[in-house]
This record gives structure tokens, sequence and C-alpha cells, in this order.
């Protein structure tokens, strides 16, 4: 797969969108579950359903701000039942512990998400669940800039 290729993206409200782009937040919460892994376009959306419009214009909205890789998606009602120890599939670095104890973790199914690389924010329209995000459009807009190493790459 090549930065030209289109990726698999999702639409999440602010202020979480930003706190993925950042490192911050690496579990993404939905009600349902998906067996797509790989790379994964993090789209900030427009709600307010978590901000108030005030609030929510300190924050990017409708646009794409970075790529993370989808490693796992986990009930949370299984995470529960498992061993603390036990490893995360698709991840060897995460337990069955981190998962629990992370700030963000709620369920009912948990998006485990690495090595996030935020981008230069590319305009686009969101949508529900999975859509296909052209990142050839993010390459040609600029630069993209990995959380993970601190490198800039420039297109």
């Amino acid at each position: 797969m090549t930065m030209r290729d289109p990726i698999m993206a999702i639409t999440i409200s602010q202020p979480f969108a930003s706190l993925i782009a950042e490192g911050t937040k690496w579990v993404e919460n939905r009600t349902w579950y998906t067996a797509y892994r790989g790379p994964l376009a993090i789209h900030a959306g427009r709600g307010t359903q978590y901000l108030s419009p005030l609030r929510l214009a300190a924050y990017p909205t409708g646009k794409v701000l970075a790529i993370a890789d989808l490693v796992a998606c986990e009930s949370l009602e299984q995470l529960r039942q498992r061993s603390f120890l036990g490893r995360i599939e698709g991840s060897q670095l995460l337990t069955v512990r981190d998962v629990l104890d992370h700030e963000h973790t709620e369920g009912p199914w948990c998006w485990i998400l690495q090595n996030v690389r935020q981008i230069e924010p590319v305009a686009w329209a969101g949508r529900q669940g999975l859509w296909t995000f052209d990142r050839s459009l993010a390459v040609t807009q600029g630069r993209s800039h990995d959380t993970s190493t601190g490198a800039t790459a420039t297109a």
C-alpha cells in the first residue's frame, strides 16, 4: 500500500478526534464491531454532542487529522473476562490490562489504535460508519507528521 492508495476512514467527534491525533486517546469506542484491520484515517466531525459550539470552535472540524493503524476490535465485556496479562491480538505491546486501564475505554466495542501519524489537516466531508478516504489528496496538499517518531515528510 502506498501513500496514494485510498484507505478506510471514520468520523469521530471532537475533542476525541484531536486526542487520537495527538496520541493521547488510542481506544475508540463504538457500538459496533468491525473486522477491518489496517490504516484508518481519523476524521474530525462537526457535531456538537460533546462540546458546545463555542468550545467546538477551538478544534479543527470537517477535516482528516491523522492516520492510525486499527490493530484490534475487542468487546469490553469479553476483555473484562480475560486474564489481565493476556495480549491484545494484533498488538505486540498491549495487554488486556492496558486497555481496561486506559482512561478512554468505555466500549461496548473498543477499537485499538496504534502508530498514529498526524497529517496536515485535509478538509473532507465525513460519513457514518467506515468510509473510504483518498489519501493521495492529503499527500498532494503538503506535509505529514509521524507522532511516533517525530519525523516530518514533505510530499
